[in-house]
């Protein structure tokens, strides 16, 4: 069997013994045998982008997080990280996905919809345009909690971002970024909007999320603001208090 595994922060193009083109992301692992045998077998642990080489009589199955994805010739992209639910998004052709050994219980996936899987629970949904847009460098954000764009950065950058007030968690915020801009850029950009504070110790690849003191909050405000200090204090204050 070969592996191929992508450091983090990085990503790979491969092509298959059948032709099959492969793009892996950050932090992901592929095996696949040296010559397909009656099925074109491939295992997967994290994110991948598969054009599949059309060939009727030999299935090609994609196996990650005790799910298949089984296909014969199409395009469709695969998250299958650990710690996170699975989901198929398929661009072109059909696929069927199912649990392992569990095939007629599967569901068949049409073109511009993705499939959710959370353990037995799988639920369709429509996909958005931008599902493999982080093949070309792009790290898209769509109406997403502070906690899931942590989870990408935290893989896209291998970095360890820990929150110090929880409520920044539920943050939500959509936008899109390049890879090029670096962790702490995007993170700056979020802040515009949500007003954390960013500490970044290099040393040990760690950055702080926290939340800003009541007199810090004023200072952020609009220079309009900052004089009606007697009414925005209470309010303010009262903000804070709930994040910690």
């Amino acid at each position: 069997m070969q592996t191929l595994t992508i450091p983090v922060g990085q990503r790979a193009q491969l092509i298959l013994p059948d032709g099959t083109e492969v793009w892996a992301n950050s932090g992901s692992k592929i095996t696949y045998p040296s010559v397909f045998g009656d099925e074109r077998n491939v295992k997967l642990e994290g994110e991948a982008l598969f054009y599949v080489a059309k060939d009727d009589k030999h299935p090609f199955i994609v196996t990650a997080n005790n799910y298949c994805v089984k296909a014969l010739g199409t395009t469709f992209n695969v998250e299958a990280y650990k710690e996170n639910s699975s989901i198929v998004t398929l661009l072109e052709g059909s696929v069927k996905v199912y649990e392992v050994n569990k095939e007629e219980n599967g569901v068949v996936l049409q073109p511009h919809y993705k499939l959710v899987c959370n353990g037995p629970l799988m639920s369709v949904e429509a996909a958005s345009n931008d599902a493999i847009e982080w093949k070309d460098g792009m790290i898209v954000f769509t109406k997403q909690s502070m906690a899931e764009i942590i989870s990408v950065l935290q893989k896209r950058f291998n970095v360890t971002i820990k929150v110090k007030n929880n409520a920044i968690n539920d943050f939500v915020y959509s936008g899109k970024f390049r890879q090029d801009d670096g962790v702490e850029t995007i993170l700056n950009v979020i802040s515009r909007m949500h007003h954390f504070k960013i500490e970044h110790q290099k040393a040990q690849q760690t950055i702080y999320l926290s939340m800003p003191k009541p007199k810090q909050m004023i200072n952020l405000l609009p220079r309009h603001l900052r004089n009606k200090k007697i009414y925005l204090n209470k309010n303010i204050t009262k903000k804070i208090n709930n994040y910690e």
